[in-house]
């Protein structure tokens, strides 16, 4: 039984919708746990700001890096990591002081990535820039939330 001409056009559009379903799908999800990242950030910035501050920032900065004694990061988490900085501090940190605390860890990372990984995240909203600090960009996370 050979294919008719139609029966393939018929198959191809019907292969082409899923697709764009599939497509459609993946975008949502991909925006759900941006938005998701975004507000669990929030959320710790605030219990920070309620918390005693006592603490130093590189005892805070164990509890974000993963194994700081094998001196591993992955590249998924190598800019989370930064991002979770910036996000954990509302006074706004250099990125000076984000290699000093990376540093402080066992992480070398260099200028020009941790330059790059600020700049995405002030481009996509996630982190804002004033005088030469990043600070977390809470009003993006709360209409996020909202919606």
């Amino acid at each position: 039984m050979a294919l008719e001409l139609r029966d393939v056009d018929q198959q191809l559009e019907k292969a082409r919708k899923e697709w764009d379903a599939a497509k459609k799908a993946t975008k949502e999800a991909k925006l759900k746990e941006s938005q998701l990242g975004d507000y669990v950030a929030a959320l710790e910035t605030i219990k920070r700001q309620l918390e005693p501050t006592s603490k130093a920032k590189t005892a805070e900065l164990q509890v974000v890096a993963s194994s700081p004694a094998e001196n591993v990061v992955d590249e998924g988490n190598k800019s989370e990591t930064i991002r979770m900085l910036v996000g954990r501090s509302p006074e706004g940190i250099s990125p000076a002081e984000i290699r000093g605390l990376l540093k402080d860890l066992g992480y070398n990372y260099k200028d020009t990535y941790v330059y790059s990984v600020l700049l995405r995240a002030k481009k996509s909203g996630r982190v804002r820039e004033k005088n030469g600090k990043y600070y977390p960009a809470v009003e993006e996370v709360k209409k996020a939330a909202a919606s």
